[in-house]
């Protein structure tokens, strides 16, 4: 079991479809309300649903599209990251595609996040031409952390896999405290951390994270 965040965090979910999709034509109707919600006297558990569940800011934003992958990796997809949110929601990252030579066609790292039974409400890349993933990882004294990024639109997610020693007695345990989640910043500034509130079914895995980003110019950490 991983340690909580302690914040909230507003996962966005875009959806564009035909005019008879009347899941698009209700996204594309909708004029977004750029006020932030006030959560400042919040619990981690009211965070979330101001801001991911029903009549929340990202429902409120679009649904899901129909055609959308799963928010969990199916079978032959490499697991990246996998963690349960406290709200029951999936955050994955997945190696998907077929690995044909065709652009659109090539595996490569998808970002998914929403339930785990319905389509997800964020996808990002859908293909390998909307762009890659990064990656960037960092050691600490008896830890260390990793963190994979992407921008959507004017917001920054950050999926990270944290490990931070907490004693340093000689001959002590190290008690390490480990931290999985999700950090969201927009216009530079850090909004909030939601970290994982189920059990963690895969950290970030180094190796594949590194095959499948780019690099990231830099760490990214609540303030």
């Amino acid at each position: 079991m991983r340690l909580l965040g302690t914040f909230g965090v507003l996962l966005l979910a875009a959806c564009n479809g035909p005019a008879t999709d009347p899941v698009a034509d209700s996204a594309a109707e909708f004029q977004p309300d750029t006020a932030e919600p006030d959560t400042a006297d919040a619990s981690p558990e009211e965070l979330e649903n101001a801001l991911l569940g029903s009549g929340g800011v990202a429902s409120r934003m679009a649904s899901a599209r129909p055609d959308q992958p799963p928010s969990t990796c199916q079978e032959g997809e490499d697991i990246i990251f996998a963690c349960t949110m406290k709200s029951g929601k999936k955050a994955s990252i997945c190696v998907t595609g077929s690995g044909n030579t065709g652009q659109d066609d090539k595996k490569f790292a998808q970002y998914r996040f929403g339930p785990a039974d319905a389509p997800a409400e964020l996808v990002w890349p859908m293909a390998p031409s909307d762009g890659k993933l990064a990656f960037k990882s960092v050691p600490y004294s008896g830890g260390g952390e990793a963190q994979i990024s992407f921008v959507n639109g004017d917001t920054e997610y950050v999926v990270f896999s944290r490990i931070v020693r907490t004693n340093f007695e000689p001959g002590e345990p190290n008690y390490p405290a480990i931290e999985d989640g999700i950090l969201i910043r927009r216009g530079g500034t850090v909004l909030g951390e939601l970290g994982c509130g189920g059990d963690v079914e895969m950290p970030i895995q180094y190796a594949l994270a590194e095959q499948y980003s780019d690099p990231a110019p830099e760490m990214i950490y609540a303030e």
